[in-house]
């Protein structure tokens, strides 16, 4: 039979997973644009092509991104998971990608 007590202890420990993960829900980072996460990742698409010899160099790369456009992988990849819900937006936003990614290609081209 169950005591008072035990059903006290495990309502209290699980009061406190639950305000745990409120409060880690609100202390996460918002949601990432469409603008940044194109931007983002027409950076990752230009250091790959850079480093694709270097896989570590690479990988720091990738993190000074992240660092400068102040996003998270988890944004990057939050974003991404949003985008597969909705496959009919991706079309567009690889579109946008694809249209950068050349421009900044015309833009190294250029003396």
């Amino acid at each position: 039979m169950v005591t008072r007590t035990k059903l006290l202890i495990i309502g209290g420990l699980i009061l406190c997973i639950v305000v745990f993960l409120l409060v880690r829900g609100q202390m996460s980072s918002p949601d990432l644009g469409e603008d940044k996460f194109v931007e983002v990742y027409v950076q990752f698409s230009l250091a790959a092509e850079k480093f694709k010899s270097d896989s570590l160099t690479l990988a720091e790369e990738r993190q000074r991104i992240l660092k400068q456009a102040g996003v998270t992988q988890d944004q990057m990849d939050d974003f991404v998971d949003r985008l597969n819900e909705r496959p009919d937006e991706w079309g567009r936003v690889w579109e946008r990608i694809v249209q950068r990614l050349e421009e900044k290609r015309q833009e190294l081209k250029s003396p």
